[in-house]
């Protein structure tokens, strides 16, 4: 028979397991999908890739002249699973992209029908939009993966509390 004062500590100690299964819970769900997002995104140059910033408690207004043509933006998903996993408070993660062009690779908007495309460095040039939208990514990369974040949420937290 457990004594009076063990059970406030056998509570405590589930509490802080619950928590920490919840915060790991959360910092993974945001990682993967944001990796997801970044190698999910079309790449022309680069730039728009390497303008993903991950921030906690506020969206970043950050822009970078750098480009990530990693292969599935390796460099800049690795700097924000860093980020994901270094920020002290895990209640709010922001991935932002500042580039005035990327709600149009995510929404559409391209010049319908394509007059040129995009030049090449030999001078040619190549329709990279149909309809509108990115061949590489029609549908958009942000809300495709956001929908299935929450099927990965339900799996991940799956892992971590059977274990308590």
């Amino acid at each position: 028979m457990a004594r009076a004062g063990q059970f406030g500590k056998d509570f405590d100690s589930f509490t802080l397991n619950f928590a920490d299964a919840s915060e790991e819970t959360v910092r993974v769900v945001a990682a993967k999908t944001w990796g997801d997002i970044i190698a999910g995104w079309p790449v022309d140059e680069g730039r728009s890739r390497a303008n993903w910033f991950a921030t906690g408690q506020a969206p970043s207004d950050a822009t970078t002249e750098s480009v990530d043509n990693s292969n599935n933006g390796t460099k800049t998903a690795n700097k924000a699973e860093k980020k994901v996993f270094s920020i002290k408070r895990w209640d709010s993660f922001f991935l932002t992209n500042n580039l005035p062009y990327s709600t149009v690779i995510e929404y559409g908007g391209y010049p319908d029908p394509v007059k040129l495309g995009t030049r090449l460095k030999d001078g040619s040039y190549e329709k990279r939009s149909k309809s509108g939208y990115s061949k590489q990514a029609p549908n958009g990369s942000v809300r495709l993966n956001m929908n299935k974040s929450g099927r990965l949420m339900e799996i991940e937290a799956r892992k971590r509390f059977k274990k308590l």
